[in-house]
């Protein structure tokens, strides 16, 4: 994404450090550090950070501006834009998915999977939904994370995005676009709150 916007500097989290070195690599090849007109900066446009989000939703009970205390200063809330796919896929069925999936890091991927160092990603093992009502959970408690008309872009599984729309609905966000995959299904949800927008479907 800040490949495609120059002048935007972003925050990426997981809780996969695997997952997040590989994003570290991507932003050194992708992007320069400094500005769209080759100004060189202080600082890089990408900043990375290892955190649950089970975690940071109990931060959000304690702190009304958690980024604040965890991110420089200069890609601190509020933000113009959240994307986020979330782990959704259920260890158990691991042997259905797709060859290429494995050779994602499996804590970033499978609700409730151990990481190496054996800790667990926060979520009830199969629960699919779990991610997504956190982050509505988080949303809701921090009115400062987002700009006003800030859209909230989620990938979910098949089948999911039905449900997935409710926790977000029930937190003040409505529908804006219904993004479908190659095979008709729905697979990007972007939301707005406060925002009474039509919605639309189109395909990927």
């Amino acid at each position: 994404l800040l490949s495609e916007l120059p002048n935007a500097v972003g925050v990426g989290t997981d809780i996969s450090e695997e997952a997040l070195e590989v994003a570290r690599e991507n932003a050194e090849r992708l992007l320069r550090f400094g500005s769209s007109d080759g100004t060189d900066l202080s600082s890089p446009r990408a900043v990375f950070a290892k955190h649950d989000m089970a975690d940071l939703v109990q931060l959000c009970k304690r702190d009304p501006n958690p980024a604040q205390s965890i991110l420089p200063s200069f890609c601190c809330p509020p933000f113009d834009l959240m994307v986020c796919n979330p782990p959704y896929l259920d260890a158990r069925k691991s042997e259905q998915y797709r060859p290429e999936m494995m050779a994602e890091p499996s804590e970033a991927l499978y609700c409730g999977r151990r990481d190496h160092s054996g800790n667990r990603n926060g979520f009830e093992n199969g629960n699919a939904y779990a991610a997504y009502e956190l982050l509505a959970e988080c949303l809701s408690r921090n009115v400062g994370l987002l700009t006003r008309s800030a859209p909230v872009v989620l990938e979910t599984g098949a089948g999911m995005s039905s449900r997935v729309r409710s926790f977000l609905e029930n937190g003040g966000f409505e529908v804006g676009n219904l993004v479908e995959d190659r095979i008709g299904c729905d697979r990007v949800l972007v939301l707005r709150k406060g925002n009474n927008l039509e919605q639309n479907t189109c395909k990927s």
